[in-house]
């Protein structure tokens, strides 16, 4: 048996529906720019090695990176470590925010933060 959820009626419903319209924007060819950027064709990074990356990058020691104080550098590099490991990893926000001890409403906090050089950090990530 498959493990599709759909009977073959279904499917051949689904096909006409996403055929009638040639103009829909989810079928556009993705920009390869884009893809070429933050592709995940390298091996997937882990978690700790974001933060011993973002943390080498702000000069911020690894303790006061994961601690509870605020300060605007510490919430700055958090920032970049919650956008880098969205990016780079396939983690839910909750685990995202366990390994810096933060709970996953605050990862979707930094999420809508802007990053302060995400571009920085990857370019440190290449060269070692």
């Amino acid at each position: 048996m498959s493990d599709c959820p759909f009977t073959p009626k279904q499917i051949e419903t689904l096909k006409k529906i996403a055929n009638a319209n040639e103009d829909n924007p989810v079928f556009y060819e993705p920009d390869k720019a884009f893809i070429k950027k933050y592709s995940l064709e390298e091996p997937i990074t882990t978690l700790e090695e974001i933060i011993n990356k973002v943390c080498t990058y702000h000069k911020i020691d690894k303790h006061d990176f994961k601690s509870r104080r605020r300060e605007n550098d510490l919430v700055e590099a958090r920032t970049d470590y919650a956008h880098l490991a969205k990016m780079k990893t396939k983690h839910s926000s909750a685990v995202i925010g366990r390994a810096i001890n933060r709970d996953h409403a605050t990862i979707i906090y930094y999420y809508g933060r802007k990053p302060s050089n995400i571009d920085g950090i990857n370019d440190l990530s290449k060269k070692t």
